[in-house]
């Protein structure tokens, strides 16, 4: 049991009131902005997109375990070089952002309808598919940067924007940031 509350307890922290104040939260309405880069530029890009997925868990008992998964925006850890203001670099960094809120609906999705015998069991095997899943996060990110070539290739840009969008919608199932996982 003791093994349960530590893990409860570092999900409780993973980011605090006071972190979340410099994070926004995903949602369909609201698009990025330039004032929203607070961090400090670091490299040669025009800008830096830093996003997360963050996982708490809301309710735990014998029967049930209630998870909310969202994805936000790291102001201080976004960037964008003095004064830089193109638009269609912002939309680049806005899609890397809708990025991360697809995979944060893909690990909805894989969690939803799971059931564990115990908590004890539960816990460990969500942080699997949780790490897996920002693993591929991480690794799409990257095949859109190249493939883009961090906005540089416009017509690249334009049907990753389409495909990103595409997936947002097919993936619309899984808009709520509360998954009821069944424990048996």
């Amino acid at each position: 049991m003791k093994f349960i509350y530590v893990l409860l307890l570092t999900f409780l922290l993973a980011f605090t009131q006071d972190d979340k104040k410099d994070m926004i939260l995903w949602s369909s309405d609201y698009k990025l902005q330039w004032t929203d880069f607070l961090g400090k530029p670091a490299g040669s890009l025009k800008a830096m997109t830093w996003s997360t997925i963050d996982f708490n868990v809301k309710k735990i008992d014998a029967t049930q375990l209630v998870l909310e998964i969202n994805a936000y925006f790291l102001k201080k850890q976004s960037w964008r070089q003095k004064d830089f203001t193109d638009d269609f670099v912002l939309q680049h960094e806005q899609t890397h952002f809708n990025i991360a809120e697809v995979y944060t609906r893909r690990l909805r999705k894989k969690l939803s309808g799971e059931k564990y015998k115990d908590t004890k069991k539960a816990m460990p095997e969500i942080q699997k598919i949780y790490n897996e899943t920002f693993s591929e996060l991480r690794a799409y990110q990257k095949k859109y940067d190249e493939e883009t070539k961090h906005s540089i290739n416009r017509d690249e840009q334009i049907k990753w924007n389409k495909k990103i969008a595409d997936e947002l919608q097919d993936l619309s199932k899984y808009t709520n940031p509360e998954i009821n996982i069944t424990i048996k």
